[in-house]
């Protein structure tokens, strides 16, 4: 399998750089993650060269504050905290335009205030989840056959960790005998368990675990995803979603406002010839009974050979996500992050 190095990726547009490849820290706290971050004597003079960067990746979600002033006269509607972190370390002292930072959240860049350090938009974790994907990818494909789909199933719902949304939905969903549902970390496991809690957090190989419990995709229609972010203003799509995709799975993701449009701004398609989607737009103390409540029809039980009848109505769909994702999506990620990186060197 190929090895993806952010750092040498980075340098090949700023060779002149000090590159903090994963700069967020344990532990998480409710004032977020700490962070690397080198202070003047690491830095020495070396802003003083014009081409010389100060590269950070952030490589994983971020916390959010809700509205508010943070440091001096900084505001900024839902600001992630690790962001106000590095601005008001550096503030008074290193030249903002020779700063970047790396974010995963989509749609922080646009938000973000222009005078301040750069910020460009890539998730080094998903690009080598994408990786590990694609070094699998016929065995995917074989495990994820049509042909071995039998419907015992509506939906799949699976829930790791315990979160507030995951909470509030699985206590809506955990007496519907139409999905396969889970809350693994409160001790209710899927019907065909995977990988259990303990050996998940050990070992973090998402391609494993996803041929773990493969035949939980392969007994089941759709996917219900609960993203790993739901209330955030700027959330992030995640394997979780990207599962159902190579599972061969039409979704519903329960994830942050917008979700279902910024999975388009990453080139699949949703469906909303099967689903109503306008659940996506609905405020967050809202939008689970949104989800149930606009699709209620697919969340009582429907005969296995209709499930069958929507699935061989909506191939092509299922056929491009699957094929963009092995295809094209790694490298147009890569791609998108080194043109952002070209625009700030330009």
């Amino acid at each position: 399998m190929k090895v993806f190095n952010f750092t040498d990726t980075c340098r090949q547009i700023f060779p002149n750089s000090i590159v903090i490849d994963a700069a967020l820290r344990y532990p998480i706290t409710d004032k977020g993650w700490d962070i690397e971050m080198p202070d003047q004597e690491d830095i020495g003079d070396r802003f003083d060269d014009a081409d010389f960067r100060l590269i950070f990746n952030l490589q994983d979600h971020l916390t959010t504050k809700s509205t508010g002033m943070v440091g001096d006269g900084f505001v900024f509607y839902d600001i992630p905290l690790e962001l106000a972190k590095i601005r008001n370390f550096y503030k008074d002292w290193a030249p903002s335009n020779q700063i970047i930072v790396v974010v995963w959240p989509l749609g922080l860049v646009d938000a973000w205030p222009k005078k301040e350090f750069h910020l460009v938009e890539f998730s080094s974790h998903q690009y080598e989840t994408w990786l590990d994907y694609k070094s699998g990818e016929d065995v995917l494909r074989e495990a994820f056959s049509y042909m071995d789909k039998d419907f015992e199933y509506n939906f799949l719902c699976m829930n790791r960790i315990e979160k507030p949304h995951r909470k509030i939905l699985y206590s809506k969903l955990a007496s519907m005998t139409s999905g396969n549902i889970s809350l693994q970390s409160a001790g209710h496991e899927l019907k065909y368990p995977g990988l259990d809690f303990v050996t998940y957090d050990r070992h973090y190989d998402n391609l494993s675990n996803l041929l773990s419990i493969k035949r939980n995709f392969q007994t089941s229609m759709f996917s219900l995803v609960t993203e790993t972010q739901y209330h955030e203003r700027f959330g992030i799509i995640t394997e979780k979603t990207l599962n159902a995709i190579v599972a061969g799975h039409p979704f519903i993701v329960a994830g942050h406002q917008g979700c279902l449009d910024d999975i388009k701004s990453l080139g699949f398609k949703t469906y909303p010839t099967i689903f109503n989607e306008e659940y996506q737009y609905f405020e967050n103390d809202e939008r689970i009974d949104a989800i149930l409540d606009l699709n209620g029809a697919y969340f009582t039980r429907i005969t296995t050979t209709a499930l069958h009848d929507l699935v061989d109505e909506h191939r092509d769909i299922i056929d491009y996500n699957r094929d963009y994702f092995f295809d094209s999506f790694g490298p147009d990620r890569l791609e998108w992050f080194r043109t952002q990186l070209l625009d700030i060197w330009e």
